[in-house]
């Protein structure tokens, strides 16, 4: 068996699909349809990774409900996502053919949301069998970095998500969408989040009345 890209290059460009959707998803405009298109790639490429560790040749083949089914012969409790699975399927349907469906805030927040569910579950299931996947982020080659490189750069990731989660909160007060998109926050990252939000919206505030928020009209 072997198949055209294997289960570390799939992972690591499935979690990259869906930090992608996720930055899409935060402009003040989101493009719905490509947000959710990248849902869908992110959790093929998990699935056809998944089949890959089990050394099974994956078909080439978009359906997401057809490669769990595959999952699914090689692991029954994968199907705990098939109803995650199913809605994101039938989103990502929705702008592949003739008439494609506008779709809305509320579908991008579903897809982002199966989409995060079902990575977190296959790479569960791939970690119990011994897998370590790769960070999204590094090489495809296997180049060692220093602890120290690898530190900063977790800092970089820590600090572009704060930010991002600020941007989120100066815009929105919908904390069901929050949720779906940092659905990983930590509750250190969200309250610097929030202190952030309130230096972005302190500063808008002057920009605009050209008077500092804290001085006495």
């Amino acid at each position: 068996m072997s198949n055209e890209l294997n289960k570390d290059i799939l992972c690591m460009l499935a979690q990259r699909d869906l930090d992608a959707a996720r930055r899409l998803a935060m402009q003040r405009k989101p493009p719905h349809e490509i947000v959710c298109y990248h849902c869908q790639q992110s959790t093929e490429k998990t699935l056809k990774g998944c089949l890959d560790l089990h050394e099974e040749a994956y078909p080439f083949i978009h359906d997401l409900q057809k490669l769990l089914s595959l999952c699914s012969a090689v692991e029954p409790n994968l199907e705990d996502i098939r109803m995650d699975c199913d809605k994101l399927w039938l989103i990502s349907c929705a702008t592949h053919y003739e008439n494609p469906i506008e779709l809305t805030d509320r579908d991008m927040n579903q897809a982002l949301q199966c989409a995060a569910n079902i990575q977190e579950r296959v790479l569960l299931h791939m970690r119990e069998l011994g897998y370590t996947p790769p960070e999204p982020y590094k090489g495809i080659e296997d180049a060692p970095e220093h602890d120290s490189v690898q530190i900063e750069l977790q800092q970089a990731r820590d600090g572009e998500r704060i930010t991002l989660a600020a941007k989120f909160l100066l815009v929105s007060n919908d904390r069901t969408a929050f949720d779906a998109v940092f659905s990983d926050i930590t509750d250190a990252q969200l309250r610097a989040a929030h202190d952030l939000a309130a230096q972005m919206r302190a500063q808008r505030q002057t920009e605009e009345t050209g008077q500092d928020p804290g001085e006495e009209r």
